[in-house]
């Protein structure tokens, strides 16, 4: 089953729609000995395609850019064999470029460009932080070996000290256990034979080649326009394919998706894609509607991408679970009808931030056959102090974000818990601990340079913000609590010694502004501390 589709167009001589279906396998199970065929495979259909050839740099990199821009698997050998070639401006744009895909081709190919290490500040840190987070999303095992020499090999420039290092040392940690079973080996073995003998025969032309995919380039009905989208979720082409066959059949959708996927749209173009949506916007759900409540969606590059989910019956629950219509959703809450095991067999390939309740669901997580790769938020309402033993950098290899809920008896864990899964404090941006507020903590936290922001909350939300070497505080309580007073200022005047600076209150704060900064002032004047204005926290 697993390797059915290549077997079958290996038989048929077909290498190149092989190839294709190899690497769709490979995304759903990433076996490293699969990743090696598809690389024999690979480098055999290149050495039969022409070489990229141009007079100048500049028309060289023209010339990979538009091949890359064709988005066919079989080019990717010739795109790769340029990749490291000088000037280093156009190295940097094509691992921009690369980084995009989920290819373990690329991942070798990353992998040795870390190993060897060509060019330091010529890519530019931009560039080498898109870098490891593909080695660290496409969790190609393979990696380990270049990352382990790069993470043992000290290094007096500063780049490589204050950025590779640690960006390689996280890639490392993220990367899974090797996914293989006795029967993916034997199943590997069986198709490696067929690929020998079709490298033994002469193989087709590069026009045939070129041509020869396992899907047809161009979708031909609407449901197989939807398909491409729900495969590439993050990417705008299909959108933009099924937005023009949209056009063509009068659909007012067409104008949705051209509006929303200008780079920048105007107040007035706004309010037109909100009037779009709010009288077509349950027609363009599709198979999902009956699980999303009225008035709940919410639409972004001309498709849901959010919306609360309830299903009705068990019926309506078994025939859209793993749907892939999901797979659009950029952020979800699952909770009440919305059951564990919808997060377990659902790929929702797109999805960016997620919601929980509680530790079942999280365990659900624990059982799903693929990561949920571009995952960046996670927040747990209930049981939170679980959570922070239980979050593993493998399933989330692009977590930033991390809200947890605390119960007033769980707090004397929190720091123990934090301590025991440093490898989830490593990588995080954000820290957000709901019901979890003293000093102990946040002394504890400052040691991850990597934490830019961390808010703990008990009678009001605390947020502390990395500036230089130090903390800068932003109080963002509720009107209630900062009406009530002598909570928060306890709170405040227990954590002033450990910030540098507070920063002013927003004034759409409305009536309670006046309130806000008088508490703050008052606490900030006996610390001898200074304002600092929105701005510097909000660069």
């Amino acid at each position: 089953m697993w390797l059915d589709v290549p077997t079958r167009l290996l038989d048929e001589g077909r290498p190149a729609a092989a190839l294709e279906a190899m690497l769709e396998a490979w995304r759903v199970r990433r076996v490293p000995a699969l990743a090696n065929l598809i690389d024999v495979l690979s480098d055999a259909l290149t050495s039969r395609l022409p070489r990229l050839e141009a007079r100048t740099r500049s028309g060289l990199q023209g010339l990979w850019l538009d091949l890359a821009n064709e988005r066919r698997d079989v080019d990717l050998g010739r795109l790769l064999a340029l990749c490291p070639a000088p000037p280093w401006v156009a190295v940097g744009q094509r691992i921009e470029r690369l980084a995009q895909l989920d290819d373990p081709r690329v991942a070798r190919a990353f992998a040795s460009f870390v190993r060897a290490l060509p060019t330091l500040g010529g890519i530019g840190t931009a560039r080498w932080t898109m870098l490891f987070a593909a080695l660290e999303r496409m969790g190609d095992v393979r990696s380990r070996s270049a990352l382990e020499e790069r993470t043992a090999v000290t290094s007096p420039r500063v780049i490589v000290k204050e950025h590779i290092l640690p960006l390689a040392r996280r890639a490392l940690e993220a990367l899974p256990e090797d996914p293989t079973t006795g029967a993916d080996v034997a199943q590997v073995h069986e198709l490696a034979a067929l690929v020998k003998v079709v490298l033994q025969a002469p193989l087709p032309s590069a026009e045939v080649l070129l041509a020869d995919t396992m899907k047809p380039r161009r979708a031909t009905t609407e449901a197989e326009l939807l398909q491409l989208v729900y495969e590439t979720p993050e990417d705008d082409r299909p959108r933009l394919v099924y937005g023009d066959w949209l056009q063509e059949q009068g659909d007012p959708r067409a104008e949705l998706l051209t509006l929303q996927l200008k780079p920048k749209q105007t107040t007035k173009e706004q309010q037109l894609a909100r009037r779009l949506v709010r009288r077509h916007g349950r027609g363009w759900l599709g198979p999902i509607e009956p699980a999303i409540p009225q008035r709940t969606e919410v639409f972004h590059r001309g498709f849901v991408s959010e919306a609360r989910v309830t299903f009705a019956t068990a019926h309506q629950r078994e025939a859209l679970l793993g749907h892939p219509a999901w797979n659009t959703f950029t952020s979800l809450y699952v909770g009440g009808s919305v059951d564990g095991e919808f997060l377990e067999k659902t790929e929702l390939r797109g999805l960016e931030a997620l919601r929980f309740a509680s530790q079942p669901e999280l365990e659900h997580l624990h059982r799903r056959p693929w990561p949920l790769r571009r995952l960046r938020t996670l927040g747990v309402s209930r049981d939170g102090v679980h959570a922070l033993g239980l979050v593993q950098p493998s399933q989330f290899p692009s977590l930033v974000e991390l809200d947890a809920s605390i119960a007033p008896a769980d707090r004397p864990q929190v720091e123990r818990l934090l301590r025991s899964n440093v490898r989830l404090l490593e990588r995080l941006e954000r820290l957000r601990l709901n019901g979890a507020q003293t000093t102990d903590l946040l002394v504890m936290l400052a040691g991850f340079s990597n934490l830019k922001q961390v808010t703990l909350t008990t009678f009001a939300p605390l947020s502390f913000h990395r500036v230089g070497n130090g903390w800068v505080l932003d109080l963002q309580p509720s009107p209630f609590e900062l009406r009530r007073g002598q909570n928060i200022e306890r709170a405040l005047t227990q954590f002033m010694p450990l910030v540098t600076a507070v920063v002013e209150p927003p004034r759409d704060w409305g009536e309670d502004w006046p309130l806000a900064r008088k508490t703050l002032d008052e606490v900030r004047r006996r610390a001898g501390l200074e304002f600092v204005p929105r701005s510097l926290i909000e660069a």
